[in-house]
């Protein structure tokens, strides 16, 4: 069996180039990778959107996702192509789940004070990070303390509509071989 392509999926607020690190590392190590955007327009679009870019590669995929690309990942991972899911502290709700469910459940995984919403003209709502808590939020155990990866991030993440969050899971959740890789803080 070919070496499968390992696909990484980033989780809401950020872009793919929060897999800069591991991305290079891959692929030094001589993996086929990509890390697509994750459109973070709900979770049925977001994995329809990740399904779709599966149906374009040959061969067996190995699925990573982050924080919110958990869900993205664990719906995608219903395709034929994928030989595995890894979340690297991300959610991974059952069928009919939410993300809010989870958070619902698991209070340590919501973000609410941290989270600012801002309504849009055409009347749906993003929400935000505070800048000024991204470290907290998201590199709170990147060796170092502050590191320049956890300041220069701060400015360019980007705002995640609300509705991505309270999708459940449409598709049957696949049982494929799973691995989770916990947050290190």
């Amino acid at each position: 069996m070919p070496s499968p392509t390992v696909v990484l999926i980033h989780g809401a607020f950020a872009d793919g180039s929060t897999w800069r690190a591991v991305f290079d590392r891959l692929n030094r190590e001589g993996h086929t990778v990509l890390a697509p955007p994750n459109p973070l327009r709900g979770l049925a679009y977001d994995s329809s959107y990740t399904t779709s870019l599966l149906d374009q590669l040959d061969g067996p995929v190995l699925l990573v996702g982050h924080s919110y690309g958990g869900a993205v990942i664990t719906v995608a991972g219903d395709s034929d192509k994928v030989a595995g899911l890894v979340y690297v502290a991300g959610i991974a709700p059952d069928e009919g789940e939410s993300v809010n469910d989870l958070q619902g459940r698991f209070p340590a995984l919501a973000m609410g004070p941290l989270i600012e919403p801002t309504q849009l003209s055409d009347g749906s709502v993003v929400a935000s990070i505070d800048p000024a808590q991204f470290h907290e939020v998201f590199a709170a155990d990147v060796r170092g303390g502050r590191s320049h990866r956890g300041r220069s991030s701060a400015p360019r993440i980007a705002p995640s509509p609300l509705r991505s969050t309270g999708s459940p899971t449409s598709a049957p959740v696949r049982r494929s071989p799973r691995s989770r890789v916990p947050r290190t803080s």
